[in-house]
């Protein structure tokens, strides 16, 4: 009986880290769905808001004279929920000075400067920021020289909270379908086996030379008994012969 129940504990253990690692991997999934729903979301406010910059830039304006820059930053800080700070980070300076901002600052614009200048043509994703996630966007001169860098911070929490709400349901689902496999396949397989013992000792018994007419036989055993029968027949017929 010990045997039979760490035979059963065994395969349900490995049933129930299956799923564990399904619902990992679900988790994992939503993660990055919600986080690439967020990104596209603000990258339709920054690209509009990189062209608003760029466009400036086409009149001859620098953007550490354009005054127009921080009204314009403002106004769409206001008008889109989410949005934590947005900032314009001069990268042709080594130190990488924020030539216009609103919102909180930035922990370290040399990080921006240096992953801009890695990828001067590329939108980049950032979640190392505690307060939120940064999408960074380069900015260049009407002749294609890369001047500065537009980033947006947007909220993490939001995100976060859907993140845990969804772990935490998955999780209780895991929990009631891992206690329903217990109490489902643990009856089951002891059946299974109860009836897998007991076609093993009627074949034993069988072919040993017992009887094997004990009420609620399986079809398994009546057909050993019926080749043990025949095979004992067929030596009496060969030595009478």
């Amino acid at each position: 009986m010990t045997a039979k129940l760490r035979f059963i504990l065994v395969a349900a253990g490995i049933l129930i880290v299956l799923l564990s690692l399904l619902a990992i991997l679900q988790i994992h999934r939503f993660k990055q769905l919600l986080i690439e729903v967020e990104s596209s979301r603000i990258n339709v406010v920054g690209l509009a808001l990189k062209n608003d910059v760029e466009r400036s830039l086409g009149l001859g304006l620098q953007l550490r004279d354009n005054g127009q820059l921080l009204p314009m930053l403002e106004r769409t800080l206001k008008q889109y929920p989410g949005l934590i700070s947005i900032h314009v980070v001069d990268l042709d300076l080594e130190s990488g000075k924020t030539l216009w901002e609103v919102g909180p600052g930035l922990s370290s614009t040399q990080t921006i400067v240096a992953r801009q200048r890695r990828a001067p043509t590329a939108v980049w994703f950032d979640d190392s920021d505690l307060r939120g996630y940064v999408l960074g966007w380069p900015v260049t001169d009407p002749i294609g020289r890369l001047v500065a860098n537009l980033s947006i911070r947007f909220d993490k929490e939001k995100p976060l909270a859907l993140i845990v709400q969804a772990s935490h349901y998955v999780y209780g689902v895991l929990a009631a379908l891992s206690l329903l496999l217990l109490v489902v396949l643990t009856p089951l397989l002891l059946r299974s086996l109860s009836r897998l013992d007991h076609v093993i000792s009627s074949a034993k018994s069988i072919l040993m030379g017992q009887s094997a007419t004990q009420p609620g036989e399986s079809d398994i055993a009546h057909m050993a008994s019926e080749l043990v029968q025949a095979a004992t027949e067929l030596e009496k017929a060969r030595g009478n012969v």
